[in-house]
């Protein structure tokens, strides 16, 4: 399936549509047909399976695929989101006030690096904004 983002006139994505790939064999055609479906306006196409720069095996968030080719416009469009012309990437909902965009990484980045994860001891670390700080949580399975 191919994926395209709607963008208002802030660039600012306002909704992700999805296409049979059979109905578009490119970014041009994909374009045409959302206007001609969906209404007129802008639209990016994105990919499923990118984030930060990197494309992951489809459906698996924690695998890098083979093929870094694959990667398309730095992440997987974000309703609330921005469409970043001069970069030509997504960039998703800053999730915390204190974190800064990095253009090099197409990512978010918090204050201070996140701690290691240990899922074997169901050991996680989530971000606390109010003390600018990671906190660890457990999880137990």
């Amino acid at each position: 399936m191919a994926h395209f983002a709607k963008l208002d006139s802030n660039n600012q994505v306002t909704d992700i549509l999805v296409v049979n790939n059979s109905e578009v064999p490119d970014e041009a055609t994909g374009i045409t047909f959302c206007e001609n479906n969906f209404g007129a306006g802008t639209y990016k196409q994105t990919s499923y399976n990118t984030y930060g720069n990197k494309h992951y095996i489809e459906g698996n968030t924690n695998n890098l695929s083979d093929d870094q080719t694959k990667a398309f416009r730095g992440n997987y469009a974000d309703i609330g989101g921005y469409w970043l012309p001069a970069e030509n990437v997504f960039q998703p909902v800053q999730p915390y006030d204190s974190w800064t965009w990095n253009s090099s990484t197409s990512t978010w980045d918090p204050p201070s690096p996140r701690p290691e994860t240990d899922p074997e001891a169901g050991t996680y670390w989530d971000w606390d904004e109010d003390n600018q700080e990671w906190v660890q949580i457990h999880i137990v399975v």
